[in-house]
């Protein structure tokens, strides 16, 4: 296998899809036990099914980076929205109590004056 061929296969490597990485290196691995069991010097073969493994492992993370970012984004979307809803429930409690206030106030009793012993005026 030449340098070209290694380049022309990492960069197929590249742009496959999921399946397609797992048949591929699934073929790199029977080349590879068959030239152990031929004899046949195995170090590019080697090299190549490393690089299928390593762009499998990125596919794989690049996966779980996004499935990552999926479930962050749904957090900060659901804080948001629990914020809003705790904001909303401080706006109606604060309108109650002002309303209660000004109910009491409007119809409060006015205190009648105590009579003070004390207090030689109020005689």
């Amino acid at each position: 296998m030449t340098t070209k061929q290694n380049t022309k296969r990492a960069t197929e490597a590249a742009t496959m899809s999921k399946e397609d990485l797992s048949k591929r290196i699934a073929a790199a691995k029977l080349e590879l036990n068959k030239a152990l069991v031929a004899g046949d010097p195995t170090a590019k073969l080697r090299e190549y099914l490393r690089e299928l493994e390593a762009e499998q492992k990125k596919l794989v993370d690049s996966e779980d980076a996004q499935i990552a970012a999926k479930e962050a984004a749904q957090r900060d979307a659901q804080a948001a929205e629990a914020q809003r809803i705790n904001e909303a429930a401080e706006t109606l409690q604060e309108a109650r109590d002002n309303r209660l206030v000004a109910l009491s106030t409007r119809f409060a009793i006015p205190a009648r004056p105590v009579f003070d012993s004390r207090n030689s005026f109020s005689a």
